[in-house]
């Protein structure tokens, strides 16, 4: 922890409350007014101990700020995206659970199936294992293993590194399909209908809580 003037400097994902902390206080500012307490010029005519307080505050709203972000980011809906080669255009929920668990080796075409996910302890990848997989991360990861037991060349599930990392393995493996948040989306992949639905439909089983 360092200090910004009078206000601890703490990183909460990409925010610092030091080195942002002008518009963490300008949300001091309306928290503190919503509860009737703000005066005009609350900085300039902060002694020490009040000083001490005002840190504290700014800190906690950073912080809950911060983590309601989070919150958020994970209730996103989730869209299969597929290689645009692929011929795949809709597929039921026990068909995403079969190829999620390496079930499934081959589309109508011939191609092999290759799925691209999150690592399991991703935020991003709530959704998908309580929804599709209906297992804890440690039960995912095991179940991953599992399926690329003797396939150390064409594994059947490859774990990317970040969303955009996914999207583009995605788009460069022929018979690739892949889990993410519906804002990674490129116009390099083809989104896939599950359940007959589009994110953002009504019904679409994948829809962030």
């Amino acid at each position: 922890m360092t200090t910004f003037g009078c206000v601890p400097r703490f990183r909460f994902g990409k925010y610092s409350a030091g080195e942002d902390w002008h518009w963490w206080y300008m949300a001091f500012l309306a928290v503190e007014a919503a509860r009737g307490g703000t005066r005009q010029s609350v900085a300039p005519d902060l002694s020490w101990p009040e000083s001490r307080v005002f840190g504290c505050r700014l800190f906690l709203i950073c912080a809950l700020l911060s983590v309601g972000g989070s919150r958020f980011a994970t209730a996103k809906d989730v869209a299969l995206v597929s290689n645009k080669g692929n011929v795949l255009q809709s597929i039921t929920m026990t068909e995403l659970a079969k190829v999620c668990k390496g079930q499934m080796s081959r589309w109508s075409d011939g191609k092999p199936v290759t799925l691209v996910i999150l690592d399991p302890d991703a935020g991003e990848m709530k959704i998908v294992l309580q929804k599709v997989y209906e297992q804890k991360p440690d039960e995912v990861k095991a179940t991953i293993a599992s399926a690329n037991h003797g396939r150390a060349n064409h594994p059947a599930i490859v774990v990317a590194a970040s969303e955009q990392d996914l999207v583009r393995k995605v788009e460069s493996i022929p018979g690739a399909v892949g889990l993410v948040d519906i804002y990674s989306i490129t116009s390099g992949v083809t989104v896939v209908k599950i359940g007959g639905k589009n994110p953002f439909e009504p019904g679409y089983p994948l829809h962030g809580n």
